[in-house]
């Protein structure tokens, strides 16, 4: 059976699966407890909210025995501007839409199975179920790394009440290098293994509200939404790509070309018409905005000041902070010597 739902997987564009038990995760449910007892998850209250049901599927699906989890491929972007998974058309819907056919497979193989598909939006942890399944192991990034694929792999679940033999998990290969760790703009990483959410920039522009902190800023340079560098600084990847040299997961046209003008831009024609339907408006319209004229403080150029002068009365706290401290920048960058 686990076979045959391998080739049905890929066949749907779920490039591998493997497979775990329900009870695989509760190590990684204690970590995440003793994580956030440390306040490593800064405002995140959401991750506090009895993190050990995270490692529990039957919270999800009272009947699950078994965990198949999805790994699919996307490829790194090209600028530090938006993190590359955040350029992605809509993968939730699409790989949710690949494990629902896989599930239905599963219930044919196997009548009366109950399945409950996770992507990203329900409280499972993705990451320990993909190592426990051996889709990867969790480098010293905290990100599940693989030897062709490195870290970029996006991952779905299928919690079943179907039981399965678990797949060996993989070895960690990370060894001596420490490029992740090293590659870090603001020093998120309090030991291999160990994310600080609190000094991270992709929780900074994607998670927090309102004003960031002045080193953080400075820190954030031209970026709007997310940091990828951990994942480029990792040897292994990028993924290979398809038999038509295309990612599994493709980048929407619309996000390809974005910069952080661009996005000021999208937002002053319509936050909802332009991004909520991609992973980017998780950011919100105010923080989006406050991203940006932070990454146009760093950017300059012609017309910058003017711009960033145009939201220093914004109602929003956040925007007129940096809108206040983007001209402060670049009053003193224009300023004669």
């Amino acid at each position: 059976m686990k076979e045959h739902l391998r080739a049905t997987a890929r066949r749907l564009g779920l490039e591998r699966i493997g497979f775990t038990t329900a009870a695989a995760l509760r190590e990684d449910g204690a970590r995440l407890a003793a994580w956030v007892d440390q306040g490593r998850h800064g405002a995140m209250r959401y991750l506090a909210r009895d993190p050990a049901r995270r490692a529990d599927p039957t919270a999800l699906l009272p009947s699950a025995r078994g965990v198949i989890v999805a790994a699919v491929p996307y490829p790194p972007a090209e600028d530090r501007t938006v993190a590359a998974y955040a350029r992605l058309a809509d993968y939730h819907r699409a790989i949710a839409e690949r494990l629902e056919r896989l599930a239905e497979e599963l219930g044919r193989l196997a009548p009366g199975t109950e399945s409950v598909v996770c992507v990203d939006t329900k409280p499972l942890l993705e990451r320990a179920a993909a190592a426990a399944a051996g889709l990867g192991w969790i480098g010293k990034s905290t990100m599940l790394l693989d030897v062709e694929r490195g870290p970029w792999t996006m991952l779905g679940a299928l919690v079943t009440s179907a039981a399965f033999e678990p797949d060996p998990p993989a070895r960690d290969r990370c060894g001596t290098c420490t490029a992740c760790l090293d590659a870090c703009p603001t020093d998120a990483f309090t030991s291999p293994y160990v994310l600080d959410a609190r000094r991270c920039l992709s929780y900074w522009t994607i998670e927090h509200r309102g004003p960031h902190p002045e080193e953080i800023r400075e820190a954030q340079g031209a970026r709007v939404f997310g940091c990828d560098d951990c994942l480029t600084a990792c040897p292994f990847g990028p993924p290979p790509t398809d038999e038509d040299g295309a990612p599994v997961l493709p980048v929407a046209d619309e996000l390809k070309e974005l910069t952080p003008r661009e996005t000021i831009r999208r937002l002053e024609d319509g936050f909802n018409r332009n991004f909520k339907r991609f992973a980017i408006s998780r950011a919100g319209k105010a923080g989006l905005l406050r991203n940006a004229i932070t990454a146009v403080a760093h950017e300059g150029g012609d017309g910058a000041l003017a711009l960033c002068r145009r939201y220093v009365d914004h109602e929003d706290e956040g925007v007129r902070v940096h809108a206040a401290w983007a001209v402060r920048r670049l009053e003193a960058a224009e300023a004669p010597r």
